[in-house]
């Protein structure tokens, strides 16, 4: 099966499989400016920016209504925001591409605030006759990183990472992913696993992780993940390498683990690295759920790798030689490596 451009790789014991070249995986929402809420009632807002809504009180039989368009439809949306001031009550539509409504919530009180609904296109913020509402703090979020794999492993995307040219780039000072959380057990339930992944890491720097689970301080860790600014299989496990000798490049990169070793694989423009360190099973195993798997952000502290990340993949298995190859052969052509 083809789940990226170009040959069939292997999709037996595949749990997950994010990639931004693939428009059925990273979908991507908007950018929203004031300039995209638009007026749509018999009176306006008064003021509208990106991410605030103020209202004074409405005109009998009269309402206001500002509506954005994600600019197509979303399988999974959640708007948060916080209702600072109501006089009655403010709705909130979520509606599909035909102005269906989708979710009406009702907002009596003030507070944080959250609607989520499937099949979006359309966000309104109401409030009709007699009625005002001060409205800050809006976000959207969606997984918008889709997990091609089946399992429902969907990453959800923190800060906007840039997209350009099937990559994410995340900028090592407040953008990451956060994989949804059942890949843990899967990863916990296997007696192997395989990561790969294709990206440029601008930097590697101690406990940083380009796919990571786990904390570094109790030796509990599974991932592409740094000890002393070398990234490893796994905290302690076979060395990828450092910045100087694979950062700044796009690289090719696997780490395989199994009951008693990890395996390291880089290929790219510099000298191919496979390594193999003895490792005990209790050093991916038994984790436990306290630390999500997280993307360009160490999982359970607050530091980020500036890395743009074109795919990864994760298999419950170990993968083979020939199967890394095919990976590779796969991927190598978008980045000339």
């Amino acid at each position: 099966m083809s789940l990226g451009h170009g040959p069939k790789v292997t999709t037996s014991g595949l749990i997950l499989c994010l990639d931004a070249a693939n428009p059925k995986s990273y979908i991507g929402l908007p950018n929203k400016t004031a300039a995209d809420w638009v007026q749509t009632g018999t009176e306006n807002w008064d003021t509208v920016t990106a991410n605030s809504l103020t209202g004074s009180t409405v005109s009998a039989s009269q309402n206001k209504i500002v509506r954005l368009d994600l600019g197509k439809t979303f399988d999974n949306i959640t708007v948060n925001f916080e209702l600072d001031a109501v006089s009655t009550d403010m709705n909130v539509y979520l509606r599909d591409a035909e102005l269906g409504t989708v979710i009406n919530q009702n907002n009596t009180t003030t507070g944080s605030k959250t609607v989520s609904g499937a099949g979006v296109r359309y966000i309104d913020f109401s409030i009709f006759q007699t009625d005002s509402a001060t409205v800050t703090g809006i976000t959207i979020t969606s997984p918008d990183w889709f997990d091609l794999s089946g399992n429902g492993n969907h990453a959800v995307l923190t800060d906007a990472p840039t997209f350009s040219n099937g990559t994410l780039q995340f900028d090592g000072i407040s953008q990451y992913a956060t994989v949804d959380g059942g890949i843990r057990t899967q990863i916990d339930a296997g007696s192997a696993s395989t990561i790969i992944a294709i990206a440029n890491m601008k930097s590697i720097e101690h406990v940083d992780n380009l796919i990571g689970w786990g904390n570094a301080n109790t030796a509990l860790t599974w991932g592409l993940y740094s000890q002393s600014s070398v990234l490893r299989a796994g905290y302690q496990g076979a060395t990828l390498g450092n910045a100087g000798a694979i950062g700044n490049q796009w690289v090719f990169l696997a780490a395989r683990f199994d009951a008693t070793d990890t395996y390291a694989t880089v290929r790219g423009n510099l000298t191919d690295v496979d390594a193999t360190v003895g490792k005990g099973v209790y050093d991916w195993h038994g984790i436990g759920t306290g630390n999500p798997v997280t993307i360009c952000k160490t999982s359970y502290y607050a530091r980020w790798m500036e890395a743009d990340v074109s795919a990864i993949y994760v298999y419950d298995t170990f993968l083979t030689d020939t199967q890394l190859e095919q990976h590779y052969n796969a991927l190598r052509g978008r980045f000339g490596i």
